[in-house]
């Protein structure tokens, strides 16, 4: 049966649950003469056949016999006797009969051929397996995990095989490991963090589509080779034999469904009247510059979290970071481009690197990108630890270099981030926003001391090179700070030092954020007000339109990057850069959900024709400003 990339769930016949199924895993052991033993994974076919890979059932030597071969069942642990193995080596493909049947209750398995003669994204792929890493910490014992990952439908095509990227499992393993190192000594440490995993089966959509065969951190650490179906399932091979001969009811009908037909906004019939005619076109709708602009990912910076009651805290790492992961969803949505970040995140950010890690798919893609004026870390460590030298918390004391694997390097160009804090600094003490503050330290300025106007205008020198943040503003100052003013002025920094990166990396934020507003105040600037696009008006939209769960708790990042890149939703983006579109937007999804019905099935087809109508009703209906049309008018 031969699968396409673009196969909807209803296409998939609706199922409401799907292979691989827990009772059906297996995990495979044989130890050679020798004394070195070797686990794999394996998947039960039917209820007395596994399927597995030929390297699981062989160990070191490839002219060993398999008598020392077992069979583990996941389920309950017990161990079944092997009547015979029929494999072959230059496929590395193995099946295993039993001696005694298994009870199943899931569903027979079908194996199936994708579609490789074009390209396309086969999303969720999934298997269950025994990797070495994830043994019991305290029992040593062999555990399950379960994997995700993509494949993309020609890679690995001439050598029959299918790239699983993208992966999730687990934890993402960092080692560079390579090839086939599977096996150790019984009591010594494993060789590869992914010994166990190969002959694993992958799915898609409840069909089986290849084997595990290999780790490739040549190309990527979270990346592992399958033997695609089609490879074995040929007349020749004996794997093949076995399966197209007493096995045949095992391999489905061939099928090539064709790609979802999305309707797009040119589909629409409905015409603006005369009145609507009439009306100048929102300024926001003709132009989606918002989107064409990287997104600055505010909320991770720790000065600003202080500012709204969010500083990081070890109690609530997990906390932060699943907040974190949820709100980087949206603000993917809101750009074409990329998110960014400073390098500064690298080392002040606590959950930065197992954020990145859980974004190793949008780094993969050229994604995420980080940013500062020179593009040597060392340098960059050297310079970061002189502004934070008086800290006894300094970030940058062990001058060791983070990790950017796959982070692209944006220059930021012109004065640093300081400079332009500093400039505004002097210019806000007499008559902006630190005003206030200066009037509140004059009541109870000691004698002595001079003037607090001077005394605040040469804070920028009094910092001698060290970082423009609050903490040394407070320490540079000759008088202790009422909460309230160390508030505002907290505030006031980071104000300043977004709307330098805003304004340097020609970037957005999203704001509104369901933490905090995390704006810092900017969305009174008329120059940087355009740039915040409303996560409040942004995931409102999405909920009325029933994709709000799906987004957040379902769809991978590729699939989230697939439909950033949808234009249907730039209209929304664009429109949420403007707190009066909020009502408008509102009715505009209440209607966008009349027109469809609302299931528990949503994919990104599903996500896309969604968008799409309410993007009709947007461009239609809202184009145009209609004068007395009340904001609770539906």
């Amino acid at each position: 049966m031969t699968i396409g990339a673009g196969m909807t769930d209803s296409q998939a016949h609706g199922w409401t649950s799907a292979h691989p199924f827990l009772e059906r895993i297996v995990r495979v052991q044989v130890v050679n003469s020798d004394g070195i033993a070797q686990h794999g994974s394996g998947y039960l076919l039917a209820n007395d056949l596994v399927i597995t890979a030929d390297h699981c059932v062989r160990g070191l030597n490839p002219d060993a016999d398999t008598s020392s071969l077992r069979v583990t069942l996941a389920v309950n642990g017990q161990d079944v006797p092997v009547e015979s193995v029929t494999s072959d080596r230059q496929t590395d493909i193995a099946l295993i009969k039993l001696v005694h049947a298994s009870e199943l209750a899931s569903e027979d398995v079908k194996l199936s051929s994708i579609d490789r003669s074009a390209s396309g994204i086969l999303h969720d792929c999934a298997g269950i397996g025994y990797p070495e890493f994830f043994r019991s910490p305290h029992t040593r014992s062999l555990r399950t995990a379960e994997f995700h990952g993509n494949v993309y439908a020609t890679d690995g095509r001439d050598e029959g095989k299918l790239f699983v990227r993208e992966l999730q499992i687990g934890f993402m393993v960092n080692s560079m490991d390579r090839g086939r190192i599977r096996t150790r000594r019984l009591g010594a440490p494993p060789e590869s963090e992914w010994a166990g995993l190969s002959g694993a089966a992958v799915f898609y959509r409840n069909r089986l589509i290849g084997i595990v065969i290999e780790h490739e951190p040549h190309l990527a650490s979270n990346i592992i080779s399958a033997r695609a179906t089609d490879s074995f399932l040929l007349r020749g091979n004996p794997v093949g034999e076995m399966l197209l001969g007493e096995h045949r009811a095992l391999i489905g009908e061939d099928l090539k469904p064709p790609l979802p037909q999305i309707r797009r906004i040119a589909t629409s019939t409905r015409e603006p009247s005369v009145a609507q005619a009439a009306l100048p076109i929102h300024p926001l709708v003709k132009s989606e510059a918002q989107r064409y602009r990287p997104v600055f990912l505010q909320y991770l910076n720790p000065e600003i979290r202080a500012c709204y009651g969010r500083a990081y805290n070890t109690r609530w790492r997990e906390r932060d970071l699943a907040e974190a992961l949820q709100l980087t969803k949206i603000c993917l949505l809101c750009t074409e481009h990329s998110l960014i970040f400073p390098a500064s995140y690298l080392f002040e950010v606590p959950i930065m690197q197992p954020y990145l890690s859980r974004l190793a798919p949008l780094r993969e893609m050229g994604l995420i990108q980080y940013s500062s004026h020179v593009p040597d870390m060392r340098d960059y460590i050297e310079h970061k630890a002189g502004e934070y030298r008086t800290d006894f918390r300094n970030p940058y004391s062990k001058r060791q270099g983070a990790r950017i694997g796959g982070l692209t390097y944006r220059p930021l160009v012109g004065p640093s981030a300081a400079d332009d804090i500093g400039e505004e600094w002097i210019d806000s003490i007499e008559e902006g926003a630190l005003s206030a503050t200066k009037r509140s330290l004059w009541s109870r300025w000691p004698t002595g001391l001079g003037d607090p106007s001077d005394i605040l205008v040469s804070i920028p020198n009094r910092l001698e090179g060290r970082a423009f943040i609050a903490r040394f503003v407070n320490e540079a100052l000759p008088v202790s700070l009422a909460p309230t003013e160390a508030a505002e002025i907290a505030m006031f920094l980071s104000r300043s030092y977004l709307r330098s990166y805003l304004l340097r990396l020609d970037a957005a934020i999203v704001g509104r954020l369901p933490i905090g507003d995390f704006t810092c105040g900017l969305e009174s600037d008329p120059g940087a007000a355009p740039r915040i696009v409303s996560w409040r008006m942004v995931v409102g939209a999405l909920q009325y339109l029933g994709l709000r769960e799906w987004l957040l708790d379902h769809a991978s990042w590729v699939e989230l990057a697939e439909l950033s890149e949808v234009p249907e939703l730039g209209v929304l983006v664009s429109l949420a850069t403007d707190v009066d579109s909020e009502g408008m937007i509102r009715r505009a999804a209440v209607r966008a959900r009349r027109r469809f019905q609302v299931t528990n099935s949503i994919g990104l087809p599903a996500a896309i024709e969604r968008l799409s109508v309410l993007a009709e009703e947007l461009l239609v209906d809202r184009l145009y400003r209609r004068e007395g049309t009340d904001d609770d008018d539906l």
